[in-house]
């Protein structure tokens, strides 16, 4: 299993213990690699970090009109924080590099509405090069 894989699935499974809802995952995450588009790639990375990986958090609006809380659009940002920073420990314990940001990117919410229209762009994870160095033979 590769690296990127591990910090998804740990990522996961660490979400869903903090968050365990019934009624279905309300975020959503992308992939973003330099094969991925590359004028996206270069926006994004203007706005956040030149790093090989960004995950791109998202959040499932169209499910916040079933909600009658005020606090719907918050509990949906606090939930993809949860996401975030559950991927920055788990890429951390895998020795990568990683930082968050918590800032929505307009341009990255157009692209996950052509595939989904309740998608909005929440949160940011950039995963970088490794930290550590193999230790000597």
């Amino acid at each position: 299993m590769d690296t990127l894989t591990m910090v998804l699935d740990r990522t996961r499974d660490l979400y869903r213990r903090t968050w365990p809802e019934p009624g279905g995952d309300v975020i959503t995450v992308c992939v973003a690699t330099i094969s991925t588009d590359r004028e996206l790639i270069a926006d994004l990375q203007r706005t956040f970090t030149t790093a090989p990986v960004l995950l791109l958090v998202a959040g499932q609006t169209g499910r916040l009109r079933d909600e009658r809380t005020t606090g719907a659009y918050g509990g949906l940002l606090m939930r993809a924080a949860s996401w975030g920073y559950a991927a920055w420990l788990a890429a951390l314990d895998e020795g990568l590099s990683a930082s968050c940001f918590g800032r929505a990117h307009r341009a990255a919410t157009q692209v996950l509405r052509d595939h989904d229209q309740n998608l909005r762009h929440l949160f940011t994870v950039a995963l970088g090069y490794p930290t550590r160095t193999a230790p000597p033979p």
